[in-house]
């Protein structure tokens, strides 16, 4: 049986599995040409819960960087959309947007950032 911890740290993989995959630059943090990178996707594990004996929620937060607001939103839209087609893939159960996405400051010139909640079900058993 995986630990909860280690259970829930796979799931931020999976999603970036998915997310590379699917074409998108995804990973735990900022691509190492930043800032002369294209867009980009940031995920970080930021919770989870049991829900019951045999499953558990993991909260991922995806941020995704751009070098305009709508280029941002987009891939926003883009990347939750391919981890909620994810569901019942990969080992997850339902993958689901937790709250529309917020616009955050970046503290860098000509780069605009959003942040969402995904969140995953996965069987502990």
């Amino acid at each position: 049986m995986i630990p909860p911890a280690r259970r829930r740290a796979l799931t931020e993989a999976v999603f970036v599995e998915a997310l590379t995959t699917a074409g998108m630059t995804a990973g735990v943090k900022r691509p190492a040409t930043f800032p002369n990178s294209p867009e980009f996707l940031v995920l970080f594990l930021n919770g989870g819960d049991h829900q019951n004996l045999v499953t558990e929620t993991s909260t991922v937060e995806v941020e995704a960087w751009a070098r305009t607001k709508t280029a941002a939103l987009q891939l926003m839209h883009k990347a939750t959309n391919t981890l909620e087609a994810a569901s019942f893939t990969r080992g997850l159960r339902e993958v689901q947007e937790e709250r529309p996405p917020v616009a955050l400051d970046t503290g860098v010139d000509g780069w605009f950032r959003y942040t969402t909640g995904v969140t995953a079900q996965q069987r502990t058993r």
